[in-house]
């Protein structure tokens, strides 16, 4: 796929799901999801993958359509399964095939980064790899924040997310970090890995300056 159809895919992918994103918690909106698109549409490139961008991009648009605070859980279940009941709609709609909806509604299923067991397909890690960022000091700023409107999201005080988020953080992305990820990744990134780890390490709640949580507060009252 080209650039200028890649974009013009997307943008029939998102109006399917959009509406979803207004009611998903405070770190899984819109925002989020262009995001991992644009980490997933470079994975692919990177990794030589672009033949599979059209079920990329479906899964990465659906993966956490269900991601609100009572159903944050299970939220891959559901989106898994809704993928599967709508299979008529997204096949006339994408011109997809069965197994092309079967491997779209696995991604979704498999993207989370407490994932136990394989990957069905190569779509599914680049969507969960995607979804994990590519390694980069900005990439961790933005998962902070995310953990931060979460946990703000749960009722947690203000001085409590921040100790959230920069836990959360250091659990997934810190030298001990249980994030998981496919094996060619930390090959992929490994330059990047180290830096992130570094990083990391040193957080505190120094980060979160008078400005960065204003800002942030700013985005919840504003929804």
């Amino acid at each position: 796929m080209e650039a200028i159809e890649i974009n013009k895919f997307w943008e029939q992918v998102i109006a399917q799901f959009r509406d979803f994103y207004r009611y998903t918690d405070s770190a899984h909106r819109i925002d989020h999801i262009q995001s991992v698109k644009s980490n997933a549409i470079r994975i692919a490139y990177l990794l030589g993958e672009s033949k599979h961008l059209k079920n990329i991009l479906v899964a990465v648009a659906a993966h956490d359509i269900f991601s609100t605070k009572a159903d944050r859980a299970s939220h891959h279940i559901k989106a898994f399964n809704y993928v599967l009941d709508s299979a008529p709609i997204l096949k006339r709609r994408f011109k997809l095939t069965c197994d092309d909806v079967t491997e779209i509604a696995y991604a979704v299923l498999e993207h989370r980064s407490s994932h136990k067991g394989g990957y069905n397909s190569i779509v599914s890690e680049i969507v969960a790899a995607a979804d994990r960022g590519i390694p980069s000091i900005d990439e961790v700023k933005n998962y902070m924040y995310r953990s931060y409107l979460y946990a703000r999201d749960h009722g947690k005080s203000i001085t409590d997310s921040k100790f959230h988020a920069i836990r959360h953080v250091q659990e997934k992305f810190g030298r001990n970090g249980k994030s998981r990820v496919p094996e060619w990744y930390e090959k992929l990134f490994a330059k990047e890995i180290l830096e992130r780890q570094e990083y990391v390490e040193m957080l505190s709640l120094e980060h979160f300056t008078f400005e960065i949580t204003n800002d942030l507060e700013s985005r919840i009252h504003n929804q």
